[in-house]
């Protein structure tokens, strides 16, 4: 994606539940010791499986970019609320994934991106009365595809906790901002007869999306 001189590109990439995510994938990663031993201590096989295959991705983008550990400084730290970031690289990414599948973001402004599956078998009207603001569980009631609405709903706030690193407890009851100071983008994205719903938030416009395409994924921008 491209704006005000800017870019922003995301990639995906299919989990594989057979792939090897032990001692020695791990440390063939190139984005410091602390993101090693955060991924060691991930007792989770699926989890630990999902957080490499997400950094893997990332380490694809940057490659793309003309970027890797013999030309640049790839350590990744994590703030106090857990953020991560890039030590001394001028860049930002963002990370999400859902099930089998894991979304990247890499830009050169600050980014968020979330990416879910619909599941039909949520009560989700219980769950955005809750947790929604009142405005937005009455529309997510009232349109035509409320499932749809909830996930955009959804996906938009996780991006923007991301971007912000305020968490998304903190997100969830606000109504979301309509200012010019967030951007948001969202997909649809159909894959080997599934649905899911993908949200970018960055600081600046957002233009045209960038992915790495595959074969047996879809996407289509939905205008919200």
């Amino acid at each position: 994606m491209h704006g005000n001189n800017g870019f922003c590109q995301v990639a995906f990439m299919r989990c594989d539940s057979a792939f090897e995510c032990g001692a020695e994938a791990i440390s063939a990663l190139p984005f410091g010791e602390c993101e090693k031993q955060r991924l060691a201590k991930i007792k989770n096989d699926s989890a630990r499986r999902n957080s490499l295959y997400a950094l893997l991705c990332l380490e694809s983008l940057l490659r793309g970019r003309g970027i890797d550990a013999s030309s640049a400084d790839l350590t990744i730290v994590r703030s106090e609320n857990g953020k991560p970031h890039f030590s001394s690289l001028p860049l930002h990414f963002s990370i999400s994934h859902s099930k089998d599948l894991c979304a990247v973001a890499l830009s050169d402004s600050s980014v968020g991106i979330d990416v879910e599956f619909a599941n039909t078998g949520k009560d989700i009207l219980t769950i955005s009365e809750r947790f929604f603001a009142p405005e937005e569980h009455l529309k997510i009631s009232q349109c035509d595809s409320p499932e749809e609405e909830f996930l955009i709903t959804w996906t938009k706030k996780e991006a923007l906790a991301k971007l912000s690193g305020l968490g998304l407890s903190s997100i969830c009851s606000r109504k979301l901002p309509q200012s010019s100071a967030y951007n948001f983008k969202c997909y649809r994205i159909e894959l080997e007869g599934r649905t899911a719903y993908l949200s970018l938030c960055s600081e600046r416009e957002i233009g045209k999306l960038e992915y790495d395409k595959h074969k047996e994924m879809t996407l289509y921008e939905i205008q919200n």
